[in-house]
C-alpha cells in the first residue's frame, strides 16, 4: 500500500494550540493538523558515525533532542518536519505534541508497519478509540 504523500517542511515556526499544529514554512505557506487526525509520531535523529538517520526508543527521547518530528495522519500522509529553523528542538514538539494529543502512538514500534493496509487501519482504530476515552 504505502502512503499517499510525503510532505517535508523546514517550518520557521511550529506552534501547537488546543486543537491543532499550526506550521508557518515561509514562502510554501501555512499549515494546521488537527490532533485528532494524527495517528502516530516519531523523532529520527542524524547518526553522524553512520551517516544514517535513526527513530530511538521512546525513552531515550529527552527535550534536548535533536532531529526531525515525523508523524501519519489519517488520509495516509506523512510529514516531516526539519526543527532547526525552530528554535525548539523535536524531543520537546514530540512531548509537547504527546500532552496535546496523548492518544496517538509515540515512538518507533515493531508491532506494526504502516506500509501495509491492515497495520495502518487497526493503528487508526486504536488512536480513535483511545481519542474517545
Amino acid at each position: 500500500m504505502g502512503h499517499e504523500i510525503t510532505i517535508t517542511l523546514r517550518p520557521e515556526k511550529i506552534q501547537f494550540s488546543s486543537n491543532c499544529i499550526k506550521i508557518v514554512n515561509g514562502g510554501l505557506g501555512r499549515y494546521t493538523i488537527p490532533y485528532s487526525g494524527i495517528i502516530w509520531a516519531c523523532v529520527s535523529v542524524y547518526d553522524s558515525q553512520s551517516g544514517t538517520y535513526y527513530e530511538p526508543e521512546i525513552t531515550e527521547i529527552t527535550k534536548e533532542t535533536e532531529g526531525v518530528l515525523h508523524f501519519y495522519d489519517s488520509t495516509h500522509c506523512k510529514w516531516c518536519l526539519q526543527t532547526e529553523l525552530t528554535g525548539q528542538t523535536a524531543g520537546s514538539m514530540i512531548e509537547e505534541l504527546a500532552m496535546h494529543a496523548p492518544y496517538i502512538l509515540i515512538g518507533r514500534s515493531m508491532w506494526f508497519n504502516l506500509e501495509i493496509e491492515e497495520d495502518f487501519d487497526q493503528l487508526a482504530g486504536m488512536t480513535g478509540l483511545m481519542r474517545e476515552c
